[in-house]
């Protein structure tokens, strides 16, 4: 007689890389302790400190904190590769959103496609408006707790 199993997926909640974990990722162990080091004594940074800063922040955001981003961007260097593998997990959010969203696909897809502008905005408030003028919160508020719950948003 044969016996038969099978195995199982361990589900690991993945978040994005924060700036200092970036640093890590890029090699660059110096920069995250001296920062503390600075801020917490009030001291300034220098400008060519600052500048070279400033560049690894504007590399980390092209990169979207994204793991599999980051790494492609340390491999290659390449930000058209690490763009379309921004855009392949973007799709595979939707369609995460069109196999799971239970009815509410179109509500979750209308917030989700939103939220680059509503981040561009200065009032850091999600504007219901934006996607309907006759939007109220409590058609959306299922969309916004399965966005939150499936993790696609934080």
């Amino acid at each position: 007689m044969t016996s038969s199993f099978r195995l199982r997926k361990n589900m690991y909640p993945l978040y994005p890389l924060d700036f200092e974990e970036y640093l890590r990722a890029i090699g660059d162990n110096v920069t995250a302790p001296r920062l503390k080091e600075c801020f917490s004594k009030l001291n300034q940074l220098g400008q060519a400190l600052h500048r070279r800063i400033m560049d690894d922040f504007r590399q980390y955001l092209l990169t979207g904190g994204m793991p599999q981003a980051l790494l492609e961007y340390v491999n290659t260097k390449d930000f058209a590769a690490v763009d379309r593998i921004k855009r392949t997990i973007l799709t595979l959010y939707r369609n995460g959103i069109v196999k799971f969203g239970n009815g509410n696909e179109s509500r979750i897809t209308a917030i989700f496609d939103g939220i680059p502008s509503q981040l561009a905005r200065k009032e850091k408030r999600y504007r219901l408006s934006s996607i309907s003028k006759s939007a109220r919160s409590r058609s959306y508020e299922n969309a916004f707790v399965w966005l939150s719950e499936a993790m696609v948003v934080n």
